[in-house]
């Protein structure tokens, strides 16, 4: 996820200016979250920020714990984003398809 240029890509970017904003001092991909000082107040208003900027559940607090470096973070959003994406563009076909 992180560029060719070795560095971060726009939603690595994104995790690290959101750690910042809770007060961890995140700067880099491989950042870990909770090394940085990360606690389950700061997962519950982290999960908050990225579901008000990319929809509901793209930021699961349970699969946080498992990746929690800013890459694995990114990628998580990323991933659960497109999902979530494409699972509503297939409901809103299937509901023009019923009309």
């Amino acid at each position: 996820m992180t560029g060719a240029d070795g560095n971060p890509s726009t939603m690595e970017r994104w995790v690290i200016d959101a750690c910042v904003a809770l007060g961890l001092s995140a700067q880099s991909p491989s950042d870990d979250f909770f090394a940085l000082g990360g606690t389950s107040l700061s997962v519950i208003r982290l999960v908050a920020r990225a579901e008000e900027k990319f929809g509901e559940s793209c930021l699961p607090p349970d699969e946080l714990y498992e990746e929690s470096t800013v890459r694995g973070i990114a990628g998580l959003i990323t991933r659960n984003a497109e999902s979530t994406a494409e699972s509503a563009g297939g409901q809103a076909s299937r509901r023009a398809e019923v009309r």
